[in-house]
């Protein structure tokens, strides 16, 4: 047996597509189905959940067979669009055109959109076509760091997946012209102030999915969202005590707002907002920009650790109530859940 092709990144591409149908194959594609991030990484898993049996006397196997068939995966790289963001809060409403711009926000109240995703590895007559159905987002994270680019990773679960060889879509190669850069993002704090020197971001967002078996079936009957959840952490650089916006971090750990400021042994700790953007710098009809509200939010953790040769930081996190919006803009897309 001779092997003809070896399947790698660079042959490998990724498309999504909302379906209108749980678990039901959305069937074409086009070029505005790629995921909305430059993939450098997807992977899925396939686990059947078997069970092993044993009885008594005899230390030996005696069966072993096929459980739950459970379908997970993993989707990381470069922010481009806010697809998947809406994907997995679910709600994307769109004004203008040209840049179209998308206000996306947790729709609590109605099941989390589904969607196909394709994968098509090898180009030649050997490539092989993965369609996982009824996919959704199980949780996201869009990080910015020093240095980087704007970063989002993703969790899906899947209801099924089937091959198909020698056949399917050829390749599609995103936009690379919109690359989010770290040099002109900003963190904001409830006065309106960007905090200075921020050394990086992370906004955690989780659905929390429950899968649905029933008796007899391996297959998921389906998924559902459960709680809600959003989380942060940030990092900054320690520049000077006085400042508002390094004070209101710590004032808002400490649970204390007059000086000397001290944990409180019984008060509550203040509910406050926060922002951050980033954006491309681009003209009009080339913008793309990302800005996330976050209200309600409370501190989790601060720690502010100096090393020699280094600038000292206040790394903090926190919890919030309410995730408001994920706004986006891109000259591409009308609307990502239609």
């Amino acid at each position: 047996m001779s092997v003809t092709e070896t399947y790698t990144g660079a042959v490998t591409s990724a498309l999504v597509q909302k379906e209108a149908t749980y678990g039901t194959d959305v069937g074409s594609w086009a070029a505005t189905d790629t995921m909305g991030i430059l993939s450098t990484e997807v992977s899925a898993t396939v686990r059947n959940t078997l069970t092993r049996g044993h009885v008594i006397g005899n230390r030996g196997t005696q069966y072993v067979v096929a459980g739950k068939a459970d379908v997970t995966g993993s989707i990381s790289g470069i922010f481009q669009t806010g697809k998947l963001v809406a994907y997995a809060l679910g709600t994307d409403a769109v004004t203008g055109a040209d840049p179209y711009t998308h206000t996306i926000s947790p729709n609590l109240a109605s099941a989390i959109p589904s969607f196909t995703m394709q994968i098509t590895r090898g180009v030649s007559a050997n490539k092989v076509v993965e369609s996982y159905l009824g996919c959704k987002v199980s949780g996201f994270r869009l990080n910015a760091t020093l240095d980087a680019p704007l970063e989002m990773s993703a969790d899906f679960q899947a209801k099924t997946v089937s091959s198909i060889e020698n056949t399917g879509a050829q390749a599609i190669t995103p936009d690379t012209d919109d690359v989010q850069p770290p040099s002109v993002g900003y963190l904001q704090m409830p006065s309106g102030t960007a905090l200075e020197q921020v050394q990086s971001f992370e906004l955690n967002c989780q659905n929390n999915l429950k899968d649905v078996y029933g008796i007899g079936a391996r297959v998921k009957a389906g998924l559902f969202g459960q709680e809600f959840t959003t989380d942060f952490r940030a990092s900054v650089a320690f520049t000077d005590f006085g400042d508002t916006e390094n004070l209101k971090i710590i004032t808002n750990a400490y649970g204390d707002t007059a000086s000397p400021y001290t944990l409180s042994d019984t008060a509550d700790l203040t509910a406050d907002t926060l922002q951050w953007k980033f954006t491309n710098s681009g003209a009009t009809t080339a913008e793309r920009s990302i800005t996330c509200n976050i209200t309600g939010y409370k501190m989790d953790e601060l720690t502010v650790p100096t090393r020699t040769g280094d600038v000292t930081i206040l790394d903090f996190s926190g919890q919030a109530a309410t995730l408001t919006s994920i706004v986006t803009v891109d000259q591409n897309t009308p609307s990502f859940t239609a």
